[in-house]
């Protein structure tokens, strides 16, 4: 309760302190490592950011605070830690908790963000070092040659190799989203495999192995080019779990698929439910149906090849039933009702 009532409370600066930047560059000149530095109109979410700059979501590096919130602490003295993962991809605090052997964690408040790395939530850089927190970065981030990101200010951006980014941080890798979890191969903890002790166990090792190769199989199946038109605008994004996403729980609107109707038409809106079906008609259009408890509604992912691109509509014809999906789109009426849909 006292948290929520110091981020309720809790107003931040009007002004950034540049502080954790320049402590940035000094480390990375001190390594002698590459870096460039872009600056653009102040961003928070990781999708603005790539936008701007100019990238593919995949090669954002997104740094999340975490907070060690046990009885007692997993490491003496060190209350916080930094998730550094592809901004693409899903944090599952589940893995993160049992890698670092904690039972509870949350992520960190604005105020606690800002009081412990210097920087406003979506500003916060991959260098825990920087400010004392010890860095652990998951694997999806090292299969991208490039990564960007913010450096402490919410109008600059870094762009380095992650080869150089792991050399002058030297974090620690691990594997904590759910898409690195459900490809396997985690990173060695020091114990050997055990093999099966008996047919049951066998059967269920199985089984997981064949779940793991069907989400491989999908991903690659239903990949995107990063280097489509519309990159930005559509792929995996991040799973709306019971704390959120720091970078959009204080900013983004969610509305209700029941709230759709014709007093909204000329809106853009954002809504967030369940596929519940979808078809692509030819390589421009794409019909899905969103279904929120008992309430559905159709979208239309049309593409004219400046703004929408023929691969968003392919991917959106292609993501599974019952996925949970966002949706940003502006509110039309058609001229014939959607007898199918509420």
């Amino acid at each position: 309760m006292e948290s929520k009532k110091s981020e309720q409370t809790w107003q931040e600066p009007a002004e950034e302190d540049p502080k954790t930047f320049e402590a940035i560059k000094a480390k990375l000149q001190k390594s002698k490592v590459k870096f460039t530095v872009t600056t653009h109109e102040a961003v928070r979410t990781c999708e603005e950011a790539a936008k701007l700059r100019g990238v593919s979501l995949d090669s954002g590096a997104k740094a999340m605070l975490l907070k060690d919130t046990g009885k007692k602490l997993t490491l003496e003295n060190v209350p916080y830690y930094l998730a550094v993962l592809g901004a693409s991809k899903r944090f599952s605090s589940k893995a993160f908790k049992k890698i670092i052997n904690c039972k509870s964690i949350r992520f960190a408040t604005e105020e606690e963000v800002f009081q412990v790395t210097g920087c406003l939530t979506g500003a916060v850089p991959p260098f825990g070092s920087v400010f004392g927190v010890p860095t652990w970065v998951d694997r999806s981030l090292s299969k991208e040659p490039t990564i960007n990101f913010n450096c402490g200010l919410r109008t600059h951006s870094m762009a380095m190799s992650y080869d150089d980014y792991f050399k002058a941080e030297e974090p620690t890798l691990q594997v904590f989203t759910d898409e690195e979890v459900a490809l396997g191969g985690l990173p060695e903890d020091g114990k050997s495999a055990e093999k099966p002790k008996n047919t049951r166990d066998a059967a269920k090792a199985a089984r997981l192995a064949k779940r793991q190769n069907k989400v491989q199989a999908q991903v690659v199946e239903n990949v995107k080019d990063p280097n489509d038109i519309s990159a930005a605008l559509f792929g995996e994004r991040e799973l709306n779990r019971s704390q959120g996403d720091p970078e959009l729980r204080f900013s983004k609107s969610i509305t209700d698929v029941q709230d759709v109707d014709e007093k909204m038409v000329g809106k853009e809106v954002t809504i967030r439910g369940r596929l519940h079906n979808s078809r692509g008609q030819g390589a421009k259009l794409a019909f899905i149906v969103i279904r929120q408890q008992y309430a559905t509604v159709q979208c239309v992912v049309a593409s004219d090849d400046k703004v929408i691109s023929k691969g968003m509509v392919a991917y959106a014809a292609k993501v599974p039933n019952e996925s949970i999906v966002e949706i940003k789109a502006s509110v039309t009426q058609p001229k014939v009702p959607v007898q199918s849909c509420t």
